[in-house]
């Protein structure tokens, strides 16, 4: 997938990408103050994380992931043909802050459950 994407990248481009967090909060209660959890049986490249998701409509979403280290994102990506990647950590809104108050988002934001990859030329 990063290759294509390198290929197809303006040479003035950047990627970007909402990855699973490498450092994602580990146990399978961490999220559920957030009404989600993620589960990791395992450690290791490749290994599956399946997040389950309640909904306020009732619905829920269950997706299963591979977990890899920032490092295999990055190896990966220099593969790929990009000169450098960063990283982005979640942030919350002003308009999050004003709703729930910090001490909410404080847990969520140690160990955010996404991260955001960026890739370049």
């Amino acid at each position: 997938m990063l290759t294509t994407a390198r290929r197809l990248l303006a040479p003035d481009g950047r990627l970007v990408a909402v990855t699973l967090n490498p450092g994602h909060g580990r146990g399978t209660p961490y999220y559920a103050h957030y009404d989600f959890t993620l589960t990791q049986p395992e450690d290791g490249e490749g290994a599956p994380v399946t997040l389950d998701a309640a909904f306020p409509s009732g619905r829920r979403l269950n997706v299963t992931a591979r977990w890899w280290s920032h490092e295999t994102y990055e190896k990966t990506a220099v593969a790929a043909g990009f000169s450098r990647t960063s990283w982005i950590p979640l942030s919350v809104s002003p308009q999050g802050v004003a709703l729930h108050g910090d001490a909410y988002w404080s847990a969520y934001l140690q160990a955010p459950q996404a991260v955001v990859l960026e890739a370049f030329p």
